[in-house]
């Protein structure tokens, strides 16, 4: 097994965004009872040394019906990603408290994340009120020992900023200039001041630094819709090119190899030679990331994916724009299985099977389960049933997502049911042995008729009316 567990995350704890109206916990931390598949755990190192009896897991699967929110554990997290390396709190978080609930915009809102970056662990949070930061913590982990504050800001009672930061640093006379400066005119009600800190030259704050590039590089975060804007340099490194075309290969989609095609162009354009000269590595010319740009000496080249294909004893060469949507979803996840599998990186992939063939996600998440190199982690949503195999996934990796009495998403693993490792998982689940799953209404109620759906109407303006 690959020894470089240096970037991971341990829990993310959510309270009074979207959907979660309390407080819920997401983890990667295996059961210590459950022996299957002892490779997908991963030692904790910290400064070179293993914690012992702490281990994080290396895949997880969230499954819940439509609406349960399940997604928004992602959006929770992406949400916090955004207000660190952009220091603004998106309107999704500003408008996103739990919705049943009285007072809900002067009720705070909480995200946290406990994680790991370049060996060190950190405790991340922040507290939000209104639409303002009302609290923001930076802690290192101890874990056998106690926890080391690296900042702490809040809001005291008259509504001024406080901000504080560990004791022997703050009996430092620059300290005191420091603080100053941040309180009188970087620290700001909407804005999170991570990123600041960690550009600031102080040895204690350095650490920081690395808390910062948890979110702005070891963290990937991919939605439906998302298009990758690395495939094409990627597949110009000999590395992840073979990476590719090996994955390609074993999965038989019928396509022999993948490379980039490059052409000398005559660019004429002004507009066009002057943002390659703002931007002289590429440039994107469309819309899908699959066509480049750029300048090589005083050379203009175009950059265009290429595919091959065989069938029979020919071979065909294709552009990727003339390729299906579920291939090209296809390259777009073989950049993040590149990142988690030898760039330690720690992916999150909102609905990872869509406009994939279910035996293709199957195989995909499979390779990765059974590879014992890989070193980053894998979380994705899903709705494919056919991966809940107990031959892929430990039990403490599923997980499911459901709306409680009160409409708000509960967080729970399989392994809180401790299925013997033996059991079909995947036919119990259908069966709604876990929840998790669409209840479904008897179909026959609907009103097909115009006039019932008139009626229907009718009645509910009249009840609308008497309340009021």
């Amino acid at each position: 097994m690959c020894e470089n567990f240096t970037n991971m995350l341990i829990r993310v704890i959510i309270d009074n965004v979207l959907s979660f109206g309390k407080e819920r916990e997401f983890n990667m931390l295996p059961r210590k009872s459950l022996q299957t598949l002892q490779h997908h755990k991963y030692p904790i190192t910290i400064n070179g040394n293993k914690v012992e009896g702490l281990e994080v897991l290396k895949m997880a699967a969230v499954y819940g019906a439509n609406g349960s929110g399940k997604s928004n554990l992602i959006h929770a997290l992406n949400i916090l990603s955004h207000l660190v390396t952009e220091g603004e709190i998106l309107s999704k978080l500003k408008n996103g408290q739990f919705k049943f609930q009285e007072n809900r915009e002067q009720t705070p809102q909480q995200i946290s994340v406990e994680f790991v970056q370049d060996e060190t662990a950190f405790y991340y949070a922040v507290e939000v009120t209104n639409g303002q930061i009302t609290g923001e913590e930076l802690y290192i982990l101890g874990f056998e020992k106690e926890d080391t504050l690296i900042y702490t800001r809040g809001i005291d009672k008259n509504g001024e900023d406080i901000l504080l930061f560990n004791d022997e640093f703050e009996k430092m006379l620059e300290t005191k200039i420091l603080k100053s400066i941040l309180l009188k005119s970087m620290i700001k009600s909407d804005s999170s001041i991570l990123k600041i800190i960690s550009e600031l030259n102080y040895p204690f704050l350095k650490e920081a630094k690395n808390a910062f590039k948890w979110f702005s590089n070891s963290l990937l975060i991919v939605f439906p819709n998302l298009i990758p804007e690395t495939l094409i340099s990627n597949l110009e490194i000999p590395k992840f090119r073979h990476f590719v075309n090996q994955i390609i290969s074993e999965i038989g989609v019928g396509i022999e190899n993948i490379f980039v095609l490059n052409e000398k162009m005559n660019i004429k354009n002004k507009k066009l030679m002057q943002l390659i000269e703002m931007n002289p590595k590429q440039i994107v010319l469309n819309e899908d990331h699959t066509i480049m740009i750029a300048k090589i000496g005083e050379e203009y080249f175009s950059k265009k994916i290429q595919l091959q294909h065989s069938s029979d004893d020919m071979f065909a060469t294709f552009d990727i724009e003339e390729e299906s949507d579920g291939t090209r979803k296809l390259l777009d996840l073989m950049v993040l299985f590149y990142g988690i599998i030898f760039q330690n990186r720690v992916a999150f992939i909102d609905e990872m099977e869509r406009s994939l063939h279910p035996l293709l996600v199957k195989k995909l998440v499979e390779l990765f389960s059974q590879d014992t190199q890989t070193n980053g982690q894998l979380i994705f949503t899903t709705h494919e049933s056919h991966l809940l195999d107990q031959e892929i996934f430990r039990t403490d990796e599923i997980w499911f997502a459901e709306k409680d009495l009160s409409g708000a998403t509960d967080l729970y693993a399989l392994s809180a049911y401790k299925p013997h490792k033996t059991k079909d998982i995947e036919t119990a689940y259908l069966a709604g042995r876990y929840g998790a799953i669409p209840f479904l209404g008897d179909l026959k109620s609907f009103e097909h008729s115009e006039e019932q759906v008139i009626d229907k109407e009718k009645n509910s303006t009249t009840r609308q009316n008497s309340a009021e």
